[in-house]
């Protein structure tokens, strides 16, 4: 039984001290959910609104990009714990097809909350924010120049 013990006890202490918080694996300002960080970074005018650049390049993260949402638990958590009521850019754009929402890396979106009146194409707007908790579409280039923040994401540490 002893030699058992010898054997079993570094697994056990391996197994044990994998139990890390999540919030541990994510860069210091991140806030974890999931299996993903999220961060928010304000537009930096040199990036010429090249926000997955931003996400990059603001916080040094070279696999940072805009985040994807997904469901309504994933946007009800940005809501509250990373973007405050902000207006912020998120990933999808119509630009390819008037009205077929898809993600940057060219996936058809399947959660789409709309903010009432929205979508509307107002001036030609192909881009995501979201506003008062909801989706509105908006014109890519900010051409308005309201402060807008993008919320970034990466996958959390595997270490």
């Amino acid at each position: 039984l002893f030699e058992m013990w010898i054997i079993l006890l570094p697994l056990v202490i391996l197994i044990a001290g994998s139990d890390v918080d999540a919030a541990d694996q994510c860069p210091p300002g991140w806030v974890a959910y999931g299996a993903v960080c999220y961060n928010i970074v304000w537009e930096n005018p040199a990036s010429k609104g090249d926000r997955a650049k931003d996400c990059r390049f603001d916080f040094n993260q070279p696999t940072a990009k805009i985040a994807s949402i997904k469901n309504q638990h994933e946007l009800d958590f940005i809501n509250n714990n990373v973007a405050k009521n902000n207006i912020f850019w998120i990933d999808g754009n119509d630009s390819a097809q008037e009205g077929n929402w898809r993600f940057d890396d060219g996936n058809k979106m399947h959660f789409l909350s709309w903010h009432g009146g929205e979508p509307n194409n107002w001036r030609n707007e192909d881009c995501l924010v979201v506003w008062n908790k909801k989706f509105v579409d908006m014109d890519c280039a900010n051409r308005f120049r309201r402060p807008i923040g993008a919320i970034c994401e990466i996958q959390q540490y595997l270490g």
